[in-house]
């Protein structure tokens, strides 16, 4: 069913508004140094806030003269949290930023481990699977808030959205036979759909070109089970 639902998301998000250049740029195989640099950047500044917030930061990060791992470990923490200061949180995330650049810098050309980004401050699943999957070209599935919604309405199973982590990881794996080469563009695509039409609060049903697949449009009506997803969505809490 996955690898369907990628096709039909394809083809209706030719351009993947909105920010789709960010997007393109994510999901972009070969990165100059400079697109590496912004998309690792990206990765920690979108953490709890929104695409346009990251956008303003990182405008500010390249105007302050802050656009490289070096620059970022030979300038003070304050300047840096100046920079970041529109993505919120700039404390923590300035921490964070200098933690990974160092880490980045005395890793080389080395493609680093899983293991070795998680135990940096500030790295966690989702942010570590961006970095490999998006900076290092490794075919990694990538469970955020967006993910588990959409699974959770579009196969009308509610556990999507508490499930571990792994688990999900490992159910879109196997959809695709462990071999899909594009889980990068999947998850940008799941994301934008989810920005445009499966929304939080209130997703846009009838108007989705996945709705006669959708077991949540199907059966909201008639299934108690189906119907509680929604309750289930509005607890959590997230940044949209």
């Amino acid at each position: 069913m996955l690898p369907k639902v990628f096709l039909l998301l394809r083809e209706n998000y030719t351009k993947m508004n909105p920010h789709h250049e960010t997007w393109e740029l994510w999901i972009k195989r070969e990165k100059t140094p400079k697109e590496f640099y912004e998309v690792v950047i990206g990765t920690i500044l979108v953490q709890n806030t929104n695409w346009g917030n990251v956008s303003r930061a990182i405008s500010e990060l390249e105007k302050m003269g802050l656009f490289s791992f070096q620059s970022i470990v030979d300038n003070d923490q304050r300047y840096l949290e100046e920079a970041v200061r529109f993505a919120g949180f700039y404390k923590q995330k300035s921490e964070y930023i200098i933690n990974l650049s160092r880490f980045l810098i005395s890793q080389g050309s080395k493609t680093p481990s899983r293991e070795s980004l998680l135990k940096i401050k500030g790295i966690g699943k989702e942010t570590a699977d961006s970095i490999l999957e998006f900076c290092y070209g490794q075919s990694i599935p990538i469970v955020g808030t967006y993910t588990r919604r959409f699974l959770a309405r579009f196969l009308g199973k509610a556990e999507f959205l508490t499930k571990n982590y792994e688990i999900v990881q490992k159910y879109i794996g196997s959809a695709f036979n462990q071999d899909f080469k594009e889980f990068g563009k999947l998850h940008a695509l799941i994301v934008v759909h989810s920005q445009n039409v499966c929304q939080k609060n209130k997703p846009k049903c009838p108007t989705c070109f996945l709705k006669t697949k959708c077991v949540y449009f199907m059966k909201k009506e008639e299934d108690n089970i189906v119907a509680n997803i929604q309750k289930q969505i509005l607890k959590k809490k997230n940044s949209e």
